[in-house]
């Protein structure tokens, strides 16, 4: 739905589905983004209906409505714990998530917008192969990064705690500097995991 703002209220048009190919479609994990470049906002989720596979569609706004182009299959290993960032620089969506498919580690999708198509161009493993979930993460328009933010609950070092890694994004491929880790005077996970 869209919202409009006034003062300190909110009002909004009328809600509309995304997903709606499959009657018994939901919708998880759920991260919306908007292309600044496009004019477009970008929803990217996971479908239960259909084996968890990451999708996307592209919304239009017009006055109070809003109306989306044809879902598409972004990724079609188990998605979760999916967050979304606008590179400005590059005029691309990075899409950071965890692979269920791939013990849990945590995967990238690079996806552009073209009208109101949506599809993937290039793919990336920010933590190798490292498990990461309650994944985040933002762009840095100043240096031109983008920083992942993920939970390691097997890197037995880490006890569980948060970790960071740099990522450098150009129009054919995306690279990745050294993980850190963070909240390193925690004893479990569960510090991180709030503060993600």
């Amino acid at each position: 739905a869209v919202g409009t703002v006034s003062g300190s209220s909110i009002t909004f048009g009328t809600a509309v589905e995304f997903n709606d190919s499959n009657g018994n479609a939901r919708g998880q994990y759920i991260s919306v983004c908007y292309d600044s470049n496009a004019n477009k906002t970008a929803i990217i989720f996971s479908d239960d209906s259909d084996s968890d596979k990451m999708k996307g569609s592209v919304g239009t706004i017009s006055g109070t409505s809003i109306s989306f182009g044809t879902t598409a299959t972004l990724d079609n290993s188990i998605s979760r714990y999916i967050d979304t960032v606008f590179d400005p620089d590059t005029n691309k969506i990075i899409v950071s998530y965890t692979d269920g498919s791939d013990g849990n580690h945590n995967a990238v999708n690079v996806v552009a917008i073209s009208g109101t198509n949506i599809s993937t161009s290039h793919v990336g493993s920010p933590f190798g192969a490292n498990e990461a979930v309650r994944n985040r993460v933002v762009y840095d328009t100043n240096s031109n990064k983008v920083v992942f933010f993920g939970i390691d609950d097997t890197f037995a070092s880490n006890a569980g705690r948060g970790r960071a890694v740099v990522g450098t994004n150009t129009s054919s491929s995306i690279s990745f500097g050294t993980p850190t880790t963070f909240n390193i005077t925690g004893s479990s996970g569960e510090e991180s995991q709030n503060q993600l």
